[in-house]
């Protein structure tokens, strides 16, 4: 059962996403190799340091392959965010709180703990860059949105020393989590 949260006019998961196959039933690639991760052409997912004992809190990491494949990686019901989606969020909480009221209440570094006001959990899971290098455990969440660009697909991301929600854009290749958003 997938637990989920309101928050103004939008129901969001409560935690990242956690799955190992597309909706279709097909594989999604386990990718631990640091010199393969970057260049993997489809969809791939690893554990932050590759250590399966993160999975229970932080979810998994995705890469943007994973997010925007035809065979969908968001489950039944679900999809993955649009930035659109994401900024409707954002000016329900108000821009100078959006990234403290959705923060977790413990488990940010230098105390960047949130408020968790909604449920929202917001973990600091960290990212995989292009090279493979695990990063920002601790630090920072970032998730993938399904809105790509002409050089990418933007993420939103929130960091343990502001209180913002703030969004970049990507090439692809790194690995963030994904949090889904009801149909």
């Amino acid at each position: 059962m997938i637990e989920e949260i309101q928050i103004g006019t939008q129901i969001w998961m409560s935690k990242n996403l956690d799955v190992t196959h597309y909706k279709n039933g097909d594989v999604i690639l386990e990718v631990t190799d640091a010199k393969k991760w970057g260049d993997i052409i489809g969809g791939a997912y690893c554990h932050y340091n590759n250590d399966p004992s993160n999975n229970a809190v932080y979810g998994k990491l995705y890469n943007a392959n994973a997010v925007i494949d035809d065979r969908g990686l968001a489950p039944d019901g679900w999809h993955i965010p649009t930035i659109e989606e994401w900024a409707l969020l954002e000016n329900y909480l108000g821009k100078l709180n959006a990234g403290s009221d959705l923060k977790s209440i413990v488990g940010w570094a230098d105390n960047g703990n949130g408020k968790n006001r909604f449920g929202f959990n917001a973990v600091p899971a960290g990212c995989r860059d292009a090279w493979g290098e695990f990063s920002e455990y601790t630090y920072a969440s970032y998730w993938w949105s399904y809105t790509t660009s002409l050089t990418g697909i933007f993420y939103q991301y929130i960091t343990y020393d502001l209180n913002i929600l703030q969004q970049w854009n990507d090439d692809g290749r790194a690995g963030f989590s994904v949090r889904c958003i009801k149909d």
